[in-house]
């Protein structure tokens, strides 16, 4: 069973409003992208020293095909399938046999189409994923502040939370995972929101970014296949309510 949404149409689709629509082959998607390292060689040693890796964007070719009702039908699916993602980046949604993933993505050059009958299309398109992480299910998890909240996602890849934070700490508070600490030194009055994004440590108040806000700052992802406990804590008093959004994440 096959599923690829893209920018809300559905590609695999045996009774579209176009007629009849099949992704044949997908490529770029079920594996990681190319990493990049900078490697440095050990000089009159083995080997090289260790190199933090990261990955180049992800690029997803889908190939497919339409079987129109009519010509007219089929001009309707040319321009349609033309005219995906012309006016930026959509998700992308996958589903294989039950396992859903996404991205965002955007066009990497224009869609190739073909008329190879009087209403048959068939089609390929590459798509360019600045971000090369596939996303699948969420998790939110609340709790106290004071209180340990176990973290697990079943990804391959590290998951960046979203923590959310509510009460009244007047000396700010402290976030820990795996040894890691982020210090808000920024007080939380009273009916206040703050938002911590890990991935970008950026802190949000009320929705509006917020400087000059931590001390400590060691930003912390969930590793993936392992529960990890997470605490929040006042710096001095207070007390509050915390909520980690994460999704299952992979690479």
């Amino acid at each position: 069973m096959l599923s690829v949404i893209l920018g809300g149409v559905e590609l695999n689709d045996p009774s579209s409003p176009w007629g009849y629509l099949e992704i044949d082959d997908i490529d770029g998607w079920w594996n990681s992208p190319a990493a990049k390292q900078d490697q440095n060689s050990r000089v009159n040693q083995d080997g090289d020293y260790p190199a933090e890796t990261y990955y180049e964007s992800r690029f997803i070719t889908l190939a497919g095909a339409l079987a129109a009702p009519s010509a007219s039908a089929r001009w309707a699916g040319y321009e349609m399938i033309s005219g995906l993602l012309a006016q930026g980046e959509r998700k992308l949604t996958i589903n294989a046999d039950g396992n859903t993933r996404w991205a965002i993505v955007g066009r990497n050059g224009q869609p190739e189409i073909d008329v190879v009958a009087n209403r048959l299309i068939e089609y390929q398109m590459t798509l360019k994923a600045t971000d090369p992480y596939k996303y699948g299910k969420p998790h939110e998890e609340p709790g106290a502040v004071g209180a340990a909240i176990d973290l697990f996602h079943r990804g391959n890849a590290i998951a960046w939370p979203v923590i959310t934070v509510t009460g009244s700490m007047p000396g700010g508070y402290e976030l820990t995972l795996g040894g890691r600490l982020v210090e808000v030194i920024k007080p939380l009055a009273s009916g206040s929101t703050h938002t911590i994004d890990m991935r970008t440590g950026i802190l949000k108040e009320n929705g509006d970014r917020a400087m000059k806000v931590f001390g400590t700052a060691e930003y912390f992802g969930i590793k993936p296949g392992v529960v990890q406990s997470f605490w929040s804590t006042p710096r001095t008093t207070g007390s509050g309510s915390v909520k980690i959004n994460f999704n299952d994440t992979y690479i």
